[in-house]
């Protein structure tokens, strides 16, 4: 911290116009970093955030953002598509009643992910102008209680026999997954939108949470599959500690609002805003327009590291087979998961401490990281259906392209992160904000969907395709 001062400083000083000091210097900051800004990554006003309450309270929703959909995605597979999935039904010679698969087990993860991501853009979208005054935590506590609701939905399914209901099983997951990724959306986009007032290293602490989350959950899975082979045990596993979590993350705001450090921020934001209200009245499209145009540079950086990330990760990775027996079982766990979380993580948290470059030659690593993506084409990548030749089968050099690229997913997509609210006036930094989390999104959705391009590729340009 840059002060050692106790809780009694005041927040603010007033010049003799009864307007705060903060303000008064607000007005005059450029619409981009100031050096110094760039120089000391912590920068914060003379107020302590003691034993980093508010830093930890942040990192927790980072983790709280992604960890029920994260939930969903890994025991989708088993849980859904191998056993909610399976219809009951009577053999026509022994007429004995058996299960079979049915017809949404196949496709459910893309149903799936089509209910998930387009509800979660467009909130996401459309939270960006609803402007509130004040406290944006009521936002994302209203949108926790929704996401909490629809966990514990799910869990009242785990040991309920749906195999003679299966479409109408199928269309109720589907729906509560748009439920929960809508409400999702909010609680993301606002939760960036919160922290875009305070210090960048706050912002980082959300991205933190994200790739934690990650290794938490493949951590998860491993133990699972060490400890059960009961798919319903596994189930209240996974959502159980969901709910937890998003509990959790609910009753932190109670202690967020309380802390000084959080309402110094809170309010130093609001009263920039208002200032700018002030002088040029309501937020129009105009300021929107206008903060777009100051960080569109940076919500591409946004939007580049997570379409590339999500590209590769997981369904490209999914496809690259071992070519050795050295993980056995373990290759999906260890080298997929596991990797990627683990190494995502390390990346954010580095970025906490080392930011380079700065936010005008940040480009030049986020453009490059597009070669990721042939090269990963170019290992064992569906070998029994591909055209292309295999370059590269080496699983070690495999393995260590996939640890670059995820340590520079977390690096930079942390940096992209922490400058987009920097290179914009003080008064709208909030909608940079969230403008860099729909951007995230979006990045998201579209590398979700590329690898279908990516796997056709493969299969179809290198000539012929295999029997």
């Amino acid at each position: 911290m840059n002060s050692n001062k106790s809780d009694t400083t005041p927040l603010t000083s007033l010049d003799a116009s009864g307007r705060s000091n903060e303000s008064k210097d607000a007005e005059d900051l450029p619409p981009s970093f100031a050096d110094e800004a760039l120089t000391s990554p912590s920068q914060e006003d003379d107020v302590e955030d003691s034993n980093c309450v508010v830093y930890l309270i942040v990192l927790l929703h980072g983790l709280g953002t992604l960890l029920p959909w994260n939930c969903f995605l890994t025991i989708a597979v088993d849980y859904y598509t191998n056993y909610k999935m399976m219809e009951s039904v009577e053999d026509p010679v022994t007429h004995e009643t058996k299960l079979v698969p049915s017809k949404y087990a196949p496709d459910f993860i893309t149903y799936m992910g089509i209910a998930a991501q387009l509800p979660n853009l467009l909130l996401n979208f459309v939270n960006i102008f609803i402007q509130t005054k004040g406290d944006i935590t009521r936002r994302i506590s209203f949108s926790l209680i929704i996401i909490a609701a629809v966990v514990a939905f799910t869990m009242a399914f785990i040991n309920i026999d749906t195999s003679t209901w299966v479409l109408g099983f199928f269309v109720l997951t589907l729906t509560s997954i748009a439920v929960l990724n809508a409400a999702n959306g909010i609680y993301q986009n606002s939760i960036f939108g919160m922290v875009s007032d305070f210090p960048f290293r706050y912002v980082n602490a959300v991205i933190i949470g994200n790739n934690l989350c990650g290794t938490l959950v493949a951590l998860l899975s491993m133990a699972c599959v060490a400890l059960t082979n009961n798919i319903r045990q596994q189930a209240y596993a996974y959502f159980g500690i969901s709910l937890f979590t998003l509990v959790i993350c609910f009753f932190s705001f109670f202690i967020l609002r309380k802390r000084r450090y959080f309402i110094h921020y809170v309010q130093k934001g609001n009263r920039q805003r208002e200032l700018e209200m002030e002088n040029r009245g309501k937020v129009t499209s105009k300021d929107y327009f206008e903060a777009f145009k100051q960080a569109y540079p940076m919500l591409i950086n946004v939007f580049l590291v997570f379409f590339v990330t999500l590209t590769i990760f997981p369904k490209l990775m999914l496809g690259v087979q071992s070519t050795s027996d050295v993980f056995g079982k373990w290759w999906i766990s260890l080298s997929i998961f596991l990797l990627f979380n683990l190494f995502a993580f390390i990346g954010s948290m580095l970025a906490g401490f080392v930011q380079f470059p700065g936010p005008e030659y940040l480009w030049l690593c986020t453009w490059p990281r597009l070669l990721f993506i042939p090269f990963i084409t170019f290992c064992n990548y569906i070998p029994a259906t591909r055209t292309l030749p295999v370059l590269i089968s080496n699983d070690w050099i495999y393995m260590g392209g996939m640890v670059l690229m995820s340590v520079s997913s977390g690096y930079f997509s942390s940096l992209a992160m922490m400058y987009t609210p920097r290179i914009v006036h003080p008064s709208k930094q909030r909608i940079a904000g969230m403008m860099a989390g729909f951007f995230l999104i979006l990045g998201i959705v579209l590398g979700l969907a590329f690898p279908m391009v990516v796997q056709w590729f493969v299969e179809h340009i290198g000539g012929s395709s295999k029997p």
